[in-house]
Formats: structure tokens, C-alpha cells, sequence
């Protein structure tokens, strides 16, 4: 072969050989390159058909345009010879960096952000790798990652060579009845094993055996058998990792390598803002140590030496400092605090969350169901079954054990805040209006909220005062308010973006709010360490919901958990020596409802949020904004196929997109770095603004179905001013007759449809003359294929169960009850209607709530 031209590259020199075929280095003669010529032998694409499956994967894969993914440049069939050109990557293979001793944490987690965000753009495109391992990856002499032969595994066969157990093999190889395995074995997942589909899920467990590999130096599964290997990927735990291991980066790892593909980490964007976070946060760390303050010698009047008694009365004072703070300063000022030994607490039937310690941390109170409404329960963490303590159709909310053990207190859905005996007994309601009420450190208050204000009362309820000097919110989304253990502050969540926000402390008697973090992420549930120097709160600031640490005057946050699916309501024990929080993968999904038939189809599902889910106008794609990291633009065929990621700015909000009435581009709104309406070609590319407006001011911004204006709603804080329409090419602006959230037109253009601030819906012409009122409704949509009609939904009592979808029809006025959609979190429900009878929505499944408990150490 050397010598000899393939089409118009020639091979200069052999590069190696494996399952794939032989790869040579080769001359493109058109474009006067190097590249890896890659020849497939012919059994390898004998069959016709695997040979179109393996074709139509590779023009995907060639679709990668990834930093650290090899590019994909021709794939032929000249003369017989079938082949791919590459990128020709010079470097070393990670299996030959590793060796046999690992290496440094610093490496791993460069190299390993790197293939995670590898992964995530292919898993984002639907290519699953299939065969990850050390020998596909190559790192350049600049530290560059490249991942090797990106969704062309499918193709490989075992060959006629003595199988080894990092061989790649074929089910019958196993002697198994389950279907075709194709990979490496020491590297596949359990279900690739048993010859089962494979997703995503399976390259992130093929992930987690390299990133053990790169840690340890050796293969986490590798026996000295085919056979004994895939025992140990079914059945065993690799070994435990170094104690030198990070604590977050072990975490990592076990999470990858869980043998339920249900409780790994769902999405490679997970796992690379987990790692990203252990990287920036060790930098600090190790920054932190090599400039950190030295302390100056203290000084007296005599040589500068601090007199005997002024020592002993400073001693004096620190014994009794250390008296007061406890365990917390016991040894000198303390660390942050750091979890160890996780433990499951919900071992019992039902779905937990929402936890509180009892004041001698012997027992938390909780909310589970009781005939399917969530009512307080209490256990015993040591011993005994959990005893509910309130029943009753309404459904509870948040209880709070006082730490004078007096009494447990709890939010009834829209019925205030009430309390009951630790162990039970008539509930009696102590507050009328409010929810969310947390105990200080005393038991003598409780904070709370009132509609968008944040109280302070005496724990019987009474004399409650709002808190003067909590900013506005624009948005209806729980602050959780949690006071300091010596009730002079007050920490809380405030949203910005629909539920994304930040924490802000302020005083307890009111005063200048001070913001804390700077995330704009979803965020809940601060409470504060005993001596007061810390928050601990949950927050999707890396991607994935987890619980998060920041020091109360201010600095870097810094991650505390970095499981799978959503950590949150962390709460402390009185003495502040454990910690409770609630896990739950949940997830959300794109989903469509035929109208005519009522069948709904699951087009794509993700653990962080998918919003606002819009069709195309020809209803062939849906786009919406999906909140993994940085929230950005996305679209998905109606088929589920096609998915692309069309804006991707790091450290950008995008948000709401809406096309435009061609379809060739699509307005969306970006929030961050600073507010401006935008519009960028609906496949991808440069975006540029229209107008810089924020979403908060000129609110659901939409364009007429001839492409000539535009139609939104002027906002200020949570006030309607109008809603107005406005011709793109003059600027000019005029308002309607009526004043209407979530404005949008009507097939002909003539008039907009939206709600009221009453809750009824209204159509309002667009030459100006007086609006019409319909319904109660929310978030009224046109038939598009007519306008006869308006689809609407209703909220039900609780906001766990789903809207009702129903039309109105507009000349007779009559109401049809067509589907359940969603249920949806707050600020999240929407819908929308293609022409031909198709309704998006992207709903929120939430999963089973379990309860964890770890030790706090400082």
C-alpha cells in the first residue's frame, strides 16, 4: 500500500492497525495535506446493509465540528477499496501517557473536561461513541484531547486474532443470546455487555472506567478472563480509588460507573461542569495556599511582646469564644465544611423530601403522602417505622422543627403557615398569609414569605413585620428566607430569569440587601452554618442541581455534592455536626400530543430544564432553551431527530426563542451579559441584536405571520404599561387597545390574542379598536390552521397535578376539554400548536424524593 494513491490521497507510511482496519498516513493531493487514511477491510462492509447504517454514521459523526473531536473529512469507495479520510493527529494516545502509575489530578481532570465536552456535543447530535477507551483518545504535545473514530464503532467485528479482554467482541464471542456487543469489554457498560440498546449513558459509564484508569494506572474491570471480566461489569465495584483522590473527583468517577443506567449522571454536560468545578475550585485552593496572608507578630509596649496579663485576659476571652461556638472552633479558626460518609435515610416506602432535625438530631420531621396528598411525617433516624402527623386533602409544605421542641411548623398549600405538636395532635394555623417559614437559631422567630416580601414574626406568628429593603421580584419563585443562627440576618434566593437568580443577604431589621452570588442560575434552600461564616444552599451553577457552599461575606462558591439528579433542601442539625438534603432525578421532556388521535410521543428527555418549546412555521422543527450550563438555543425535528444546539456563547443566557414568520431565523432574548433582543439563522451561525432589549421590559416578543412587525409586552417590574406592536423596518410603535401577557397573532395578522391581568383572555385588533373578552385562561394560542379557534390551558388546584388543555371556539363561545398536559414547575408552563394539529410542551416528571444524611466536618 505504501506508495500507492486511494483516490487522491497517497499513502506515505503505516500508522497502525485495529479493529476498524489499517491507518496510514497519507497526502492529500487536492488540498496538499496530511491525513489519516483509514481502509476498512472488506469484510468489515460486506453486508449492504451494515454498510448503509455505517455510511449514514459517519457523515454524522463528519458533522462533529468539535475542538477535541478528529474531524471527519471523506468517506469512499474507489476501486473496490473502501476508506475514510481524517484529521491526522499528531501526539500520544492517553494509554500511553497513563502507564502504570496514573496520572496527577490536574492531568485527569484537563484531559477529562476535555473529552466530556467532547461527548456532550455528540450525544447532542444523537451519536453514541461505543467504544471509549484510552487507545481513542489522543493528546496532542499542547495537552489537546482528541477522541478517535466518533460513531464509527457499530462497524467493528471481532476478527480472526485470539480475543483479549480489551478486544473488541461480538455477543456470540460471550456465548449470550442477547443481540450484537460492539466495544472493548474492560471498557463497556453492563448493559452494552448483556448486548442490550445503548445511549448515551453508556459512553458515560465507559467514561467513568477511563477516568478510573487515569486516576489508578490500572482498568477497573480487567480480569485475567474474557468471562471473569464481564462478571466483574455486571456484578462487582472496581476498587476503591487513592485515598489521595479528591473527594469530588471520587465522586465522579462512582457516579459514572453505577451499574443502573437510570442513576449515572444522564448527560455528558454533567459530568464536565462536575470536573470544571473540582478544577477551578483546587486552583483556588492552591492559590489560596502559595499567596495566603502570613500573620504579623503582635505587639506590646515592652520590646514588642504582649504583656503576661494581657495574654491571659485574651485567653480568657478565647476559652469563653470557644465555649460559645462549640465544636465549630474547637482547634483554631475552622475550614469549610465538608460532607462525609453519605448515607440513604429513605429506606422506607413513599417519596421524602423536605426534611428538619429535631433539636437533638435524634429524629427529622419530612414530607411524604398520605392517600396521595403530602402530608409532615416524623422517624427516629435511629430505629422505628416514620409516623405521619397531619393529614388532611390539603398538601403541606416545608416542615420546620423549632429548637425549642416545641412545635413543628408547615405551609399548607395556599393556606398559610401552621403549627402542630412534635408528636402530633390538631394542627393550628399561625400565620394567615404566608409560606416557607424557617426557625432562628433560638426558636424565638421565624421568617417567612408573604406574597413577594420576606416577614419576621415571633414563632407563635404574631407580631410580623415585613423586612424593608428586599428587592422586587419580577417573577413568582420562592425565596426560601432562612435566618442566621443569631437572627440578625437573613439569607434568600431571588429570581431574575424565570427560576434562575441568585442569593442576597440582608438584615433581619431590614436594611441594604447585598447579593452573594453571581450565577443567575436556579438556586434554593440557603441555610447557615451555626457560627455563621457559611451558606449552604443548592444551586444548578455547574450544570446539574447540587448542593454548593459560600462564605457568607462574600466569595467564590464551592461544590459540596456532585451526584446524579438534583440535591436540594439542605438542612442542618442544631449543633450543626449533620446535614439532610433531598435527592431526585428528575427530568424533562419534549413531548407531542396529536390532537386528533391523543397519542403523545416522547421526542427527547434531560435532567435540566427544556423550555418554551415553539414549531416552526411549517411545523416541522420545534425550538426551545434548554438550561445544562450556560441556557442556549436549541431545535429537534418532530421526528426526535436533528437535534441542534444553534446558539452557543460561554457565559451567555439565551433564552425564549420565537421564529420568524419564514422560519429562516429565530428571535430569542439574551439576558446575559447585558439584556438584548436578538436573531441568529435557524441552523446556527452568527446571531446579531435586533434591539437591546431585556425579557423582563419587552416581554414575548413575536413576529406577524407576514414578517413586517413585531409584538410584545412593555413591562415594568411586574406591571403591564401595553402592549405594543411595532413595524421592524421604521421602528414605529403603537399600542393596542388592551393590555396583554404573552401576546401572540392570529393566522391573518390582524389581531393578538394574550391574557389579561384579571385572568381572562382577550383578542385585541391590531388597527386599534377595543379588545374582546373571552375566558379564564392562560397562554392562549390560535388554530393555526384557521383561527377559528383558540387553544388555552387552566391550572388545576395543586400545582403538581397537569394544566387542562381546551379550545374555545370564537363564534360560539363553547368550551372543549381536549388534554392533561404537563404538569409544569411555576414559571414554566407553555405549549404550542402546529397546523397540523400537533402540540408541543415540555413538562416536568419529578421522580422519586429520597432523603440523605451526611456528617458535616469543618
Amino acid at each position: 500500500m505504501l506508495g500507492k494513491s486511494v483516490a487522491h490521497y497517497l499513502v506515505v507510511d503505516r500508522l497502525g492497525q485495529g479493529g476498524m482496519g489499517v491507518v496510514y498516513k497519507a497526502r492529500d493531493t487536492h488540498l496538499d495535506r496530511f491525513v489519516a487514511l483509514k481502509v476498512l477491510p472488506p469484510e468489515k462492509v460486506a453486508d449492504p446493509e451494515r454498510k448503509r447504517r455505517f455510511v449514514q454514521e459517519a457523515k454524522a459523526a463528519s458533522a462533529l465540528n468539535h475542538p477535541n473531536i478528529v474531524h471527519i473529512y471523506d468517506i469512499a469507495n474507489v476501486d473496490g477499496v473502501d476508506y475514510i479520510a481524517m484529521e491526522l493527529v499528531e501526539g500520544r494516545t492517553l494509554a500511553d501517557l497513563i502507564g502504570e502509575r496514573g496520572l496527577r489530578t490536574d492531568q485527569v481532570l484537563k484531559y477529562g473536561i476535555q473529552v466530556a465536552d467532547a461527548l456532550a456535543k455528540s450525544h447532542a447530535a444523537g451519536i453514541i461513541h461505543r467504544d471509549l477507551k484510552p487507545t481513542n483518545l489522543m493528546v496532542t504535545e499542547s495537552g489537546l484531547v482528541k477522541v478517535l473514530d466518533f460513531g464509527l464503532a457499530k462497524l467493528a467485528e471481532r476478527s480472526a486474532d485470539e480475543f483479549a479482554p480489551t478486544r473488541t467482541v461480538r455477543a456470540e464471542d460471550l456465548r449470550t443470546e442477547e443481540g450484537t456487543i460492539v466495544g472493548t469489554l474492560a471498557y463497556m457498560s453492563p448493559e452494552q455487555a448483556e448486548g442490550k440498546p445503548v445511549d448515551a449513558r453508556s459512553d458515560i459509564f465507559s467514561f467513568g472506567a477511563v477516568l478510573y484508569e487515569m486516576v489508578t494506572g490500572r482498568q477497573a474491570f480487567l480480569r485475567e478472563s474474557r468471562l471473569s471480566t464481564l462478571t466483574a461489569i455486571l456484578r462487582d465495584q472496581p476498587a476503591p480509588l487513592p485515598p489521595e483522590v479528591p473527594p469530588g473527583l471520587r465522586s465522579v468517577i462512582n457516579h459514572c460507573l453505577v451499574k443502573e443506567p437510570a442513576q449515572r449522571y444522564q448527560q455528558a454536560t454533567e459530568i464536565r461542569a462536575a470536573l470544571e468545578v473540582i478544577r477551578d475550585t483546587s486552583s483556588e485552593q492552591q492559590a489560596t495556599r502559595e499567596s495566603g496572608p502570613q500573620a504579623a507578630p503582635a505587639k506590646g509596649r515592652a520590646g514588642g511582646h504582649v504583656g503576661r496579663r494581657t495574654w491571659l485576659a485574651a485567653a480568657a476571652s478565647a476559652v469563653i469564644l470557644l465555649a460559645a461556638a462549640g465544636w465549630w472552633w474547637v482547634g483554631g479558626r475552622p475550614g469549610p465544611p465538608e460532607l462525609a460518609g453519605q448515607r440513604l435515610v429513605s429506606t422506607f416506602d413513599g417519596s421524602h423530601r423536605s426534611a428538619s432535625f429535631s433539636p437533638d438530631g435524634s429524629m427529622i420531621a419530612f414530607l411524604n403522602t398520605v392517600n396521595g396528598v403530602p402530608q409532615v411525617w416524623i422517624k427516629n433516624l435511629a430505629q422505628g417505622d416514620p409516623i405521619p402527623i397531619t393529614a388532611g386533602d390539603v398538601p403541606a409544605v416545608q416542615p420546620r422543627w423549632s429548637p425549642k421542641n416545641d412545635q413543628i411548623v408547615f405551609g399548607r398549600l395556599g393556606q398559610g403557615i401552621w403549627s402542630v405538636a412534635p408528636l402530633g395532635g390538631p394542627p393550628r394555623r399561625i400565620i394567615d398569609a404566608g409560606r416557607n417559614a424557617n426557625f432562628s437559631g433560638d426558636g424565638e422567630q421565624l421568617v417567612f414569605e408573604q406574597e413577594d416580601q420576606i416577614w419576621v414574626a415571633k414563632s407563635d406568628g404574631s407580631g410580623g413585620h415585613r423586612v424593608e429593603g428586599v428587592p422586587q421580584k419580577y417573577y413568582k419563585t420562592d425565596s426560601v428566607p432562612a435566618l442566621s443562627a443569631d437572627g440578625r440576618r437573613i439569607a434568600f434566593f431571588q429570581s431574575e430569569i424565570g427560576p434562575n437568580g441568585d442569593l442576597w443577604v440582608i438584615p433581619a431589621a431590614g436594611g441594604a440587601a447585598r447579593r452573594l452570588t453571581f450565577d443567575t442560575r436556579a438556586a434554593s434552600g440557603p441555610v447557615w452554618t451555626p457560627d455563621g461564616r457559611w451558606i449552604i444552599y443548592s444551586s444548578a451553577r455547574a450544570g446539574a442541581v447540587t448542593l454548593w457552599r459560600v462564605p457568607a461575606a462574600g466569595g467564590t462558591p464551592e461544590p459540596m455534592t456532585t451526584g446524579a439528579g438534583e440535591d436540594t433542601s439542605p438542612a442542618l442539625s442544631l449543633d450543626g455536626r449533620r446535614l439532610i438534603f433531598t435527592n431526585a432525578r428528575n427530568s424533562w421532556a419534549l413531548m407531542l400530543l396529536d390532537l386528533a388521535t391523543g397519542r403523545q410521543k416522547e421526542l427527547l428527555e434531560r435532567r435540566e430544564d427544556m423550555l418554551f418549546p415553539m414549531f416552526s412555521p411549517s411545523g416541522d422543527r420545534i425550538a426551545f432553551f434548554h438550561i445544562a450550563g450556560d441556557p442556549q438555543i436549541f431545535s429537534i425535528g418532530v421526528d426526535g431527530a436533528g437535534l441542534r444546539q444553534i446558539t452557543h456563547g460561554k457565559g451567555e443566557v439565551n433564552v425564549m426563542p420565537r421564529w420568524s414568520a419564514d422560519g429562516a431565523f429565530l428571535y430569542f432574548y439574551r439576558q446575559r451579559p447585558a439584556p438584548s433582543f436578538r436573531k441568529v439563522p435557524s441552523n446556527g451561525g452568527t446571531d446579531t441584536e435586533v434591539a437591546p432589549w431585556s425579557w423582563e421590559d419587552r416581554n414575548a416578543a413575536q413576529e406577524d405571520p407576514a414578517g413586517r412587525m413585531l409584538v410584545y409586552t412593555v413591562r415594568q417590574r411586574k406591571k403591564i404599561l401595553a402592549t405594543v406592536v411595532r413595524d421592524m423596518s421604521t421602528g414605529q410603535e403603537r399600542s393596542l387597545g388592551g393590555k396583554l401577557f404573552d401576546p401572540r397573532w392570529s393566522p391573518d395578522g390582524s389581531s393578538i390574542v394574550g391574557t389579561q391581568e384579571s385572568g381572562q383572555m382577550a383578542v385585541c385588533p391590531v388597527s386599534g379598536s377595543p379588545c374582546t373578552t373571552l375566558t379564564n385562561g392562560d397562554q392562549p394560542a390560535w388554530d393555526p390552521s384557521g383561527g377559528a379557534k383558540i387553544y388555552f390551558m387552566r391550572a388545576r388546584a395543586s400545582r403538581e397535578e397537569p394544566f387542562d388543555l381546551l379550545s374555545l371556539d370564537l363564534k360560539t363561545r363553547s368550551e372543549r376539554q381536549l388534554a392533561p398536559i404537563g404538569p409544569f414547575l411555576l414559571v414554566e408552563s407553555f405549549f404550542d400548536v402546529s397546523r397540523s394539529g400537533q402540540v408541543v410542551t415540555a413538562p416536568f416528571r419529578q421522580a422519586r424524593s429520597e432523603l440523605w444524611l451526611a456528617d458535616l466536618k469543618r
